[in-house]
């Protein structure tokens, strides 16, 4: 809708961005870690998106993954 800000419109095979966040135990919601802290594929730069003061206050992390998605392509299973 026109005005409305957050909203992203994709046409089919366009890249959609997904981010990773921070990641912590649910018994414990002020420990928490990047994402990139974990032992999982790590890009080369991690680039963080710039984030909402709301975002910020919730202590957010957010950095894009490393995931390649395109919007309304159907792929089959793949190892990152």
């Amino acid at each position: 809708e026109p005005g409305v800000e957050g909203v992203t419109h994709y046409k089919a095979g366009d890249p959609v961005i997904l981010y990773v966040n921070k990641v912590g135990p649910y018994h414990n919601p002020q420990e928490t870690y990047h994402y990139y802290q974990l032992p999982v594929c790590c890009p080369e730069k991690i680039r963080h998106k710039s984030l909402s003061l709301g975002e910020v206050l919730d202590g957010d992390r957010m950095a894009e993954s490393l995931y390649e998605i395109r919007f309304r392509e159907n792929v089959e299973k793949r190892i990152l």
